[in-house]
């Protein structure tokens, strides 16, 4: 016993501990978390598996104009759905799911089984850019990838961005290699490689294209050379996107995605309106073209890391998109020293901090569609409702973070050109001790606070009703008719108060009193609507303590209180009725009942999608044991015949 808890022999091993201990927390989160797109996307390319191959046309053709409209239903290349399609036509023969009854995005038999197997596509892709970082520098950036907040929340929310980054990482990789080489057909075979794997990414998302010019200037070859290395870097889009071209739905949400023109999006600039990113994406092309060195093998990774700091820098982007860059910045951390791994560590702590700031189906209610008892309120809605100053406070701190961000992307930029400039190749850094191992979980920890601080933050602030649907009628109080209510369906929970959506922002609402009324009492309070561009639709009427509804029917009402004002107010026709003044009428109002957080209910739900589907625990202990054999079977020899956690440069 004494020989495995020697402190020696732990300190060996745990490289190996922690990159298992960051792909165990990936596929403990993978099943039970998710955005709509995690199966929005695979609903989509459902149809490609029933033969449907222009899949932009059928959504089209079935659903109208709207597949077109922001946000655009089908905004990836065809790869994408050309890939996803194949998968959901394995799953569907190995009667994993059912495709001939996916009639909607979440209409599935078993939901939490097909949210980890289209999760589970993603998955090699994630561990190819972990191996590729451990190939290129270090078992040091293989744990801080594993251990990644960024990384982690990728698979959480169950977006397609692994393909393109993972494409990115090899495709540098390869280049950087193909500058190392001493011979000529070895440095053309990882050249021509790596055009490939950035051509295959960008037939997922387009972002790999800005790579494939500036790498082929790194290289020392004939202009014929490059423009077939060219050639190959762009011919996997082209020829998906070739049988598309005539659709209205491809050019119009592919190749014209809202999106993706951001990158056309002008400002002034000294004589003429430009592009800040193309500005300075033009200029990296002018230095690498008349620069002209014998660039070394990390040229290839300082010009990816400033291409993916302009992306940041000058482009307006969803906060997500920041794990396109978390490799880069481990490759930055690593390339200069342990000294710059606050590059790493402030990349991670300012997703994690913006990404509480936004919408709540990509923070805090990723569980909601799997654990209904897992909706919470907005994080920032519950702390303007509990201490509007700590709101203002962290709305203007808000500011801050962006702003420093933006700094950080800045000085990134600034550190990748002036390394291009001096041909800067990494020396081989000094062996990591303990300490290293210390600091690199601690990302992670935060991340991990941070929710737990959320969570106890919107613990009495549950809203387990749908979000309310547009509503197309509407009604007005005034008056001559103040007041409106609904009458609901009592539960064993107890009630903390409603939310009410608006249909236009409330800024310059009237005062309304919000009352909840069962069969005991009467409680009003007035109704508060946070102010804010992420919550000025919604307005909240918070009632402390709870109150027991004993099961039994209660009613939600508003009630106008400056009679010499009026407020529109939506609803959605319905065979249920509402009271408006002294008239009934049929529909139902945008009211969303609020209840205390219920562990025991939260678990109970998520048991309940493991006792309906005998066959996920198999499947998931079965990719569980694949993943830690294979990162054992990687990482043993290496670890056992070195010192703990030396980096590789």
């Amino acid at each position: 016993m004494s020989k495995w808890f020697n402190r020696a022999v732990l300190l060996k091993f745990a490289p190996i501990f922690l990159v298992m201990l960051g792909y165990t927390a990936r596929l403990l989160i993978m099943p039970v978390t998710g955005h709509n797109d995690v199966l929005f996307m695979p609903w989509h390319a459902h149809f490609v598996a029933q033969g449907h191959f222009n899949v932009y046309e059928h959504l089209l053709n079935t659903y109208g104009d709207s597949v077109i409209n922001i946000p655009v239903w089908a905004p990836y290349p065809y790869g994408f759905y050309a890939y996803t399609g194949l998968w959901t036509k394995i799953y569907d023969l190995l009667g994993l799911i059912d495709i001939s009854n996916w009639s909607s995005t979440w209409a599935l038999a078993h939901p939490m089984r097909a949210v980890f197997l289209f999760k589970l596509i993603y998955l090699p892709f994630d561990i190819l850019i972990g191996w590729g970082l451990k190939r290129s520098i270090g078992m040091s950036a293989l744990i801080m990838w594993a251990l990644s907040p960024t990384a982690l929340y990728m698979l959480a929310m169950g977006q397609n961005d692994v393909y393109a980054t993972a494409s990115m990482v090899l495709g540098t990789a390869l280049v950087g290699q193909a500058l190392a080489a001493s011979e000529q057909k070895l440095q053309w075979r990882r050249a021509w490689q790596a055009m490939l794997v950035l051509g295959i990414g960008a037939s997922f998302k387009m972002i790999p294209l800005f790579l494939v010019v500036p790498l082929i200037l790194l290289l020392n070859l004939s202009w014929m050379r490059r423009t077939i290395l060219f050639v190959i870097g762009i011919s996997p889009f082209l020829l998906l996107s070739l049988p598309f071209l005539s659709s209205k739905a491809y050019i119009t949400g592919v190749l014209f995605n809202p999106e993706g023109t951001r990158i056309f999006n002008e400002s002034n600039l000294l004589s003429e309106p430009v592009s800040f990113f193309l500005f300075s994406y033009s200029a990296l092309l002018l230095f690498l073209l008349n620069y002209r060195r014998k660039w070394v093998s990390d040229s290839a990774w300082w010009v990816s890391v400033a291409v993916m700091a302009m992306f940041f820098l000058w482009i307006h982007i969803p906060t997500y998109w920041l794990y396109w860059f978390i490799p880069f910045a481990i490759v930055i951390a690593l390339r200069f020293g342990y000294r710059y791994i606050s590059i790493w560590f402030l990349a991670e702590f300012l997703f994690v901090i913006q990404i509480f700031s936004k919408s709540r189906d990509i923070n805090i209610g990723l569980s909601r569609y799997l654990v209904n008892e897992m909706t919470f309120m907005h994080p920032v809605h519950a702390l303007s409702l509990r201490s509007p100053l700590l709101a203002q406070i962290f709305t203007r701190f808000e500011g801050f973070i962006q702003s420093f961000q933006l700094a950080l992307f800045g000085f990134v930029l600034g550190l990748a050109v002036y390394c291009l400039y001096r041909v800067r190749q990494a020396q081989p850094l000094e062996q990591a001790n303990s300490g290293l191992l210390r600091l690199l979980p601690i990302p992670l920890i935060v991340n991990i606070g941070v929710i737990i601080a959320a969570m106890l933050l919107t613990r009495g602030m549950v809203i387990p009703a749908p979000a309310f649907a547009e509503a197309h009628l509407s009604i007005q109080l005034n008056q001559n008719a103040p007041i409106v209510a609904q009458t609901f369906t009592g539960s064993e929970t107890a009630l903390t108060g409603f939310a009410v959506q608006f249909r236009e922002p409330s800024n310059n609402y009237p005062s309304i009193n919000g009352c909840i009324t069962t069969i005991q009492e009467t409680r009003c309070a007035p109704l508060t609507a946070p102010k804010g561009e992420v919550w000025e639709y919604v307005g909240y009427n918070v009632i402390y303590p709870p109150m027991a509804t004993y099961n039994q029917p209660y009613t939600l009402s508003l009630q106008l209180r400056e009679l010499n004002r009026k407020l529109d107010l939506g609803y959605r026709s319905n065979k249920e009725q509402f009271s408006y003044g002294d008239e009934k009428l049929a529909g139902i109002l945008p009211f969303m009942p609020m209840h205390e957080l219920s562990l025991s209910k939260a678990m109970s739900q998520l048991t309940q999608h493991i006792k309906n589907d005998w066959l996920f625990i198999p499947i998931w202990l079965v990719v569980y044991a694949s993943v830690m054999l294979f990162w054992w079977r990687m990482l043993r020899s290496e670890v056992t015949q070195s010192t703990p956690i030396a980096a590789e440069i």
